[in-house]
C-alpha cells in the first residue's frame, strides 16, 4: 500500500474518530487492536510515512506533531516533539524556532498558551496544538 493511501485511511479513520466522545473512542480502538493483535509495544505508528525522507526541519516537525495527534495528544510543547523526534532519529537544532516559523507560515499549528515551569519559574512553556490544515497535511 502505498504512503498516501495509508495516510489517507488514517486521515479518514481519525475524521470518523473524532465524531465520538473520548470513551466510546477507546472502546473502538480497543476492540479494532484486540480483533486485530496490533503490538502495543510502541504507539508510534512506523512505516506511515519516513521522516527522514521530508524534505525540512519544519516539515519533520509538523509530521511529528501529527504522530502526537494521532496518539490522542491534543496539545504539545516543543520538548514532547524534540523527544519524539529523538526516538525517530531526527536531531533539530531549534525546535522552538521552527514552531515559530510554523506560526507564521502557514496555520499549521496555533499556540494555546504559556505555561510557567516547574524547573524553570522565569522562564515559560508555550502550549501548541495543531490546526485542522496541519493537522490534514499531506506529505
Amino acid at each position: 500500500m502505498e504512503y498516501q493511501q495509508e495516510l489517507s485511511i488514517i486521515k479518514q479513520l481519525c475524521d470518523v474518530l473524532e465524531k465520538v466522545n473520548p470513551e466510546v473512542r477507546k472502546r473502538i480502538l480497543l476492540w479494532l487492536n484486540s480483533k486485530y493483535a496490533i503490538p502495543t509495544g510502541s504507539a508510534i505508528p512506523t512505516g506511515a510515512f519516513d521522516l527522514n525522507s521530508l524534505a525540512t526541519d519544519k516539515l519533520k516537525i509538523l509530521a511529528l506533531g501529527q504522530l502526537l495527534a494521532q496518539q490522542g495528544r491534543e496539545s504539545f510543547t516543543a520538548r514532547d516533539l524534540t523527544e519524539l523526534g529523538h526516538k525517530h532519529g531526527l536531531r533539530f537544532s531549534n525546535t522552538a524556532k521552527l514552531l515559530a516559523d510554523l506560526l507564521k507560515a502557514k496555520p499549521a499549528l496555533i499556540q494555546l498558551l504559556k505555561q510557567k515551569s516547574v524547573r524553570q519559574a522565569k522562564s515559560a512553556a508555550k502550549l501548541y496544538k495543531l490546526t485542522t490544515p496541519g493537522a490534514n497535511y499531506q506529505f
